[in-house]
């Protein structure tokens, strides 16, 4: 029973990439929900938080000097996210999201908004002992395709407006993503990463790879009302590569940072609900011009009995 379970607890990840005014630094977040290894049909609705402060260096003429300037960005993603098990080892990926973009630069407001790239997928589950590792892992490959349907123009970027503000990234990218989770008693480990292959978008511009690696280690908590609870902790560690336009290396488009991150979840029946909060510990973003301020997510999802 605890096995079955354990399994129903699990909840859907927020598959967030994110693009974010980080002076040049794509935020590739696929950061996962614990106990995402899930067979389950499950439709789910989760918002992504990002707040964080960059500093600009000053666009000026020659023989003039420049006012290095720092601003305030707040993005906000709402993502509609489904899975279809049509198999029981395989599952249909979807994920439609939605952004807002607001920043505060030199007394100035800027927002954008609008709806960004939709991701379509495949998962794949294999259990430890069919491929002769230990017993108690099940893992997961997926791979997911963002087709170039958000919102992208070019021509409404400028000093205020950059072009990680914008929904969409006008590229076709590729989302390859390795899970695996074990659990002993009530007790549940993950391991996991994801390479995300950036396409070319509009104006020979090339968005640099992104990448991720993560850990954790939760509990499950039963009680005899049914209710269902889930407590983790963990780290996961952000890189992302130069973006290149005309074959120019852009300036300030990489970064590598380390987060630690905890989550709360909880589930009756049908329903589950998710929060997870991440702390920058160690790195640095676009040479140091960025601090994130705070970031978190938080996630229903609704399993249907078909």
């Amino acid at each position: 029973m605890k096995k079955i379970s354990l399994l129903l607890l699990s909840v859907l990840a927020v598959r967030a990439a994110v693009a974010c005014d980080i002076c040049g630094c794509a935020s590739a977040s696929g950061a996962l929900f614990p106990g995402t290894i899930n067979r389950q049909s499950q439709f789910s609705l989760g918002y992504h938080y990002l707040n964080f402060t960059s500093k600009h260096l000053p666009s000026i003429l020659q023989g003039q000097q420049g006012v290095e300037r720092s601003s305030q960005e707040q993005f906000q993603l709402l993502s509609f996210g489904a899975r279809y098990s049509f198999h029981p080892k395989w599952q249909a990926v979807l994920q439609l999201p939605a952004q807002f973009v607001q920043k505060k630069d030199a007394g100035v407001t800027t927002q954008t908004q609008g709806l960004g790239d939709m991701q379509l997928g495949i998962a794949r589950y294999f259990s430890g002992d069919s491929l002769g590792v230990f017993d108690s892992w099940t893992l997961m490959a997926e791979y997911d395709i963002k087709l170039p349907s958000g919102q992208f123009d070019g021509g409404s970027i400028s000093e205020q407006t950059s072009r990680y503000m914008l929904p969409g990234s006008g590229s076709v990218d590729h989302f390859f993503r390795v899970h695996g989770q074990s659990t002993i008693k009530n007790w549940m480990f993950s391991l996991g990463a994801l390479y995300r292959l950036n396409g070319n978008g509009p104006n020979n511009l090339n968005w640099g790879n992104r990448s991720q690696v993560y850990g954790e280690i939760g509990k499950l908590f039963f009680t005899k009302s049914m209710h269902q609870w889930y407590t983790s902790i963990g780290y996961a560690y952000e890189h992302a590569s130069a973006d290149y336009q005309h074959g120019q290396e852009l300036p300030f488009s990489t970064y590598g940072i380390g987060q630690m991150k905890g989550s709360v979840q909880w589930r009756k029946n049908q329903w589950a609900a998710a929060g997870m909060y991440f702390l920058p510990i160690h790195g640095s973003m676009a040479d140091g011009r960025v601090q994130i301020k705070q970031r978190f997510q938080v996630q229903i999802t609704f399993y249907p009995k078909f």
